[in-house]
């Protein structure tokens, strides 16, 4: 018995769509992460619009509050997303130093959150943030603004 001409192309499909494994590519990855990092930056930015109402600067108890209850829990969860997401085949450990870096930045600033705001290398998302850039990600890394 012959079989039908369209589920033969059907089964050549699904050999071929089953035989290459090489992931995302890695601008399909940045991509998505900075997808990732818009939508948390957006919830960042809605947040301080609401906190941050006056003309007044803020002063330091309503900062440590704002990136307590806001900022280091839209960031947390920015990461845990971009790890849910399959990294480029090779670029494992690029990716994978990245949101260790990040990791231990919330660690840091959760203890100390006054670390958030400050400039340079005191701020401990400072290394992480350009590894971020330096491979690529735009959103991600991106320094505020």
């Amino acid at each position: 018995m012959k079989k039908p001409f369209a589920l033969t192309i059907v089964a050549a499909m699904a050999v071929g769509c089953g035989s290459s494994d090489d992931g995302p590519s890695k601008a399909d990855f940045v991509k998505k992460a900075d997808a990732v990092c818009a939508k948390g930056d957006k919830q960042i930015d809605a947040a301080a619009s609401r906190t941050f109402t006056g003309k007044k600067v803020p002063n330091q108890a309503v900062l440590t509050r704002f990136i307590k209850a806001e900022s280091l829990p839209a960031v947390r969860k920015q990461i845990d997303d971009i790890k849910k997401l399959e990294p480029p085949k090779g670029d494992e450990d690029k990716v994978k130093a990245i949101t260790d870096g990040v990791d231990d930045a919330l660690a840091k600033t959760e203890a100390q959150p006054q670390l958030a705001i400050a400039g340079g290398a005191k701020n401990p998302f400072t290394g992480p943030n350009k590894l971020a850039r330096d491979y690529g990600l735009k959103r991600c890394g991106a320094e505020s603004n």
